[in-house]
This record gives structure tokens, sequence and C-alpha cells, in this order.
């Protein structure tokens, strides 16, 4: 088996943590400019992935979808998604395709409470994000959800020497490893 380029040997754990608060702003978009992707699974495996509006609040990720939404179909029959954020901006020194970037799989299940979803609102303006969409407003047969995931596993790159990765597997509110969501 080949060695693993130097690069690729993530961070020891107590530096990954020592760059945890770093990485956590990064997400919420603390940072500049991050754009946020889902990945969820079909039926057969294949991965969907497409952009996404998510708010992070502790280690929890919340994006909103609705029911007509294949996203809201692959979380039902499958839990497990991933979300990547990747910054607009390249990494100093690291040349114009190096923009930082975390990975994070996680756990997800949808919130149909609509409570929850008007609250999902609520935060996302106090941040200063837009207010709720129009899309399908006064259709009686439409409903909105939330799909909130519990991370289990983290990796964040550029935000350390070379282009090691930071890991994370120990989330707040969850154990890791397991299904939490």
């Amino acid at each position: 088996m080949a060695a693993k380029w130097h690069g690729e040997i993530e961070l020891p754990r107590e530096r990954s943590e020592a760059l945890r608060g770093e990485i956590h702003a990064f997400i919420c978009g603390e940072s500049g400019e991050v754009a946020c992707f889902l990945t969820t699974l079909r039926r057969d495996g294949r991965p969907l992935t497409r952009p996404v509006n998510a708010m992070v609040t502790a280690w929890s990720v919340e994006t909103v979808t609705q029911d007509i939404q294949y996203k809201t179909q692959h979380v039902r029959a499958n839990a497990v998604v991933s979300y990547l954020w990747v910054s607009a901006e390249s990494r100093p020194g690291f040349g114009v395709h190096a923009p930082r970037s975390v990975f994070l799989e996680g756990r997800a299940r949808l919130v149909e409470d609509p409570a929850s979803v008007d609250d999902f609102f609520a935060r996302r303006v106090a941040r200063g994000g837009r207010p709720e969409g129009s899309a399908h407003r006064g259709d009686p047969g439409y409903r909105r959800f939330l799909i909130r995931t519990r991370p289990v596993y983290l990796r964040a790159e550029g935000f350390a020497e070379l282009s090691r990765p930071a890991v994370l597997r120990d989330f707040p509110g969850g154990a890791p490893g397991r299904d939490v969501g």
C-alpha cells in the first residue's frame, strides 16, 4: 500500500480541537462568502447534491425543504446526508483554486412542525438572511419541513498548515457514530 501524502494525514486531535471554533464560525457564515451544498442519497444509493441555504446552531445543521422535493423523499428513505461548505476566496499562498472547505457527514431527520419552520425563517432573518420565500404560497397542499442534521464526522481543509485536514468526530448534543437525529 502506498504511503499517504503528508498533506492528507489528518492533524493531531488536539490541533483539530483547537480549530473547532474557527471551523464552526466558517460553517455559520461568519467568515465571508461561503457556499453550502447538501448531498442526499437516491433509492439506488447514488448521491444527489444541490446548493442550499443552511443554518447552523450549536452543531445542528438545518435547511428548509418542501414535501414536493426529492431531498425530502431521500431523507425519509435514508437519514445519511452530507454538507459541503466552500469559501469563495482562495487560501493565501495556495493559488487561485484553493478554497477553504468543510465536509460534514450526519444523520438527518425531517421536522414537520410548522412552528419549527417559522422559527427557522425568523432566525434566518435575524442573522441577515432572506425571509420566507414565496414559492407555492397559497397552495393548500404545499408543506414545508426542516431537515435537521446531527453531525457524526467533519473534515475541514484550509484551516491549518499545508493542506492537512482537521477532523472532528465528537459534537455537543450527540454521540459520535450513531444516529442521533
